[in-house]
């Protein structure tokens, strides 16, 4: 599937639905809508009952095994799955090539579903890839949850690594907010290959992050915004929650030398408070 715009698939409001082993290629942003300064036009690659914020109406959706490249904005928008139940509904999925307007480059964004949307405990990410995104390549920024986990995910040559925002609605006092990233491996740049084509068109230079360490904070981001106040999607826009911690183990950082091809930094671990 190639040549779409602003959106490449999307899925609302539906019910028992496989996108299995697709390619989506070069889905690029409207340049004739009208509106608004403050106005963020709905865009992105597969968009999983994001369009609409109908996660809640959802169920019973696969996506595993699909690639999204060349995409506006994220590659993804997902469904996320409760942290004690098994991934088989967004495995092994892969983006490449993610940019835009507004602040885009996320490989995937994630939203909580099912009792961690409901109760706020508990929801992961985990099995996909991303490589030469240009802000993160995996991202969840959700307001419902007290723990977060990544865990089981390939990153490569990201501008901004990948990282999580443990959303906050209400905190509650005697609660730890917790921010879990596991068993992911995690690489700089991988040759000398520059982000810019031979012509010097869509020339990119980035420094490149491995890991960003965030935490939680008093925000919330639901799937697809249209404001441009919500970009970029990392951004906290609200304080912090005092008693949290974040946790890595059994992580692999390879490739992370002092600087990249271009000359800029390159961090495996960098904290940012976004």
């Amino acid at each position: 599937m190639y040549r779409f715009r602003p959106i490449g698939l999307a899925v609302d409001y539906s019910q028992d639905i496989e996108i299995n082993y697709n390619v989506l290629v070069d889905v690029v942003e409207r340049d004739t809508i009208e509106a608004n300064w403050s106005y963020v036009d709905r865009k992105g690659g597969y968009a999983i009952c994001a369009v609409y914020a109908s996660m809640a109406s959802c169920s019973n959706i696969t996506v595993n095994y699909n690639i999204a490249a060349g995409i506006t904005m994220a590659g993804f928008w997902a469904m996320a799955q409760d942290c004690d139940e098994d991934n088989d509904s967004f495995y092994g999925n892969v983006a490449h090539s993610i940019a835009g307007t507004n602040e885009g480059g996320y490989g995937v964004i994630y939203s909580s579903t099912g009792s961690a949307q409901q109760t706020g405990t508990c929801y992961s990410g985990s099995y996909f890839s991303a490589y030469k995104c240009a802000k993160l390549g995996a991202l969840s920024h959700d307001g419902r949850s007290t723990r977060v986990d990544f865990h089981h995910m390939t990153m490569m040559d990201n501008g901004e690594g990948f990282g999580m925002v443990c959303g906050v609605i209400d905190e509650q006092e005697g609660v730890l907010y917790e921010t879990h990233f596991y068993d992911n491996k995690v690489y700089g740049e991988l040759s000398q290959i520059t982000d810019c084509p031979v012509d010097g068109s869509y020339c990119v230079p980035l420094q490149k992050n491995g890991i960003m360490l965030n935490g939680c904070s008093m925000s919330n981001r639901g799937p697809i915004c249209t404001q441009s106040s919500c970009y970029p999607w990392h951004k906290l826009h609200g304080g912090g929650v005092g008693n949290q911690i974040s946790i890595l183990e059994r992580n692999e950082f390879k490739n992370f030398g002092a600087a990249s091809a271009l000359g800029l930094g390159q961090y495996a671990i960098s904290l940012s408070s976004f």
